[in-house]
């Protein structure tokens, strides 16, 4: 195995492991390892970046949710203010996207075929 594909494989793999991924971005990550070495695997690549790039967050939007009523459902009223700080924290530093291990590694795919986040 090439070792950009290694590297592809072990990120995707740690992506899977990661707890709060998406379903939709843990099923094309499966997918991508299923096809491994297969027709099917460009295909299953192409599906899997596209999944992670639509599924980075960006700062603005985590902004926008830690202060929505869902986020206050899902984390209680000081979870969700904790999040909110830290993401207003993330853009002081001039940071646009979440830092979220999900986040980090989906763009550490993307990073790896030339796709990164604008």
């Amino acid at each position: 195995m090439a070792q950009n594909q290694m590297d592809i494989t072990s990120t995707v793999k740690a992506l899977m492991g990661v707890a709060g991924v998406c379903f939709a971005l843990k099923k094309a990550s499966q997918a991508y390892l299923d096809a491994q070495g297969t027709s099917k695997e460009e295909d299953a690549l192409k599906s899997l970046l596209g999944e992670a790039k639509s599924d980075v967050s960006s700062v603005d939007d985590l902004l926008k949710y830690f202060t929505s009523s869902d986020a206050i459902s899902a984390f209680g009223k000081e979870g969700a203010a904790q999040h909110e700080s830290h993401a207003k924290d993330l853009k002081a530093h001039g940071e646009k996207y979440c830092d979220c291990q999900a986040c980090t590694l989906a763009r550490q795919l993307l990073k790896m075929h030339g796709e990164e986040m604008a």
